[in-house]
């Protein structure tokens, strides 16, 4: 599976203003399962709320990270995000820019 298509499993949900695809807070943990699964790895994170208009709230950048072993390294980075977004409520209009790389892309 590929980005597109992984992104495409929420096409019902995605917001896409400025050609982003924003995952709805309400399925982002669905979402990062689903990299897991289809061999994703999160390196990073943008929170928003879309709500008359774009606004930034937060970033998680996770792309130091290094580890020897890439299911380590998926898993370590998908623990991660999902620290990050439950640290916040989940309130009207929050979405996520989620910065996903396969292991072919992957750098030890």
């Amino acid at each position: 599976m590929n980005k597109h298509e992984l992104f495409d499993l929420y096409k019902s949900v995605i917001k896409k203003p400025g050609g982003i695809s924003f995952i709805p807070h309400t399925v982002a943990h669905n979402f990062i399962n689903d990299c897991i699964k289809h061999d994703f790895a999160i390196v990073g994170i943008d929170r928003f709320r879309l709500v008359n208009g774009t606004e930034p709230l937060e970033i998680a950048d996770f792309s130091d990270y290094k580890e020897s072993s890439w299911e380590k390294y998926k898993m370590e980075l998908a623990k991660f995000a999902i620290e990050f977004i439950d640290e916040f409520e989940s309130e009207e209009g929050i979405y996520y820019d989620f910065v996903i790389v396969p292991k072919v892309e992957w750098k030890k």
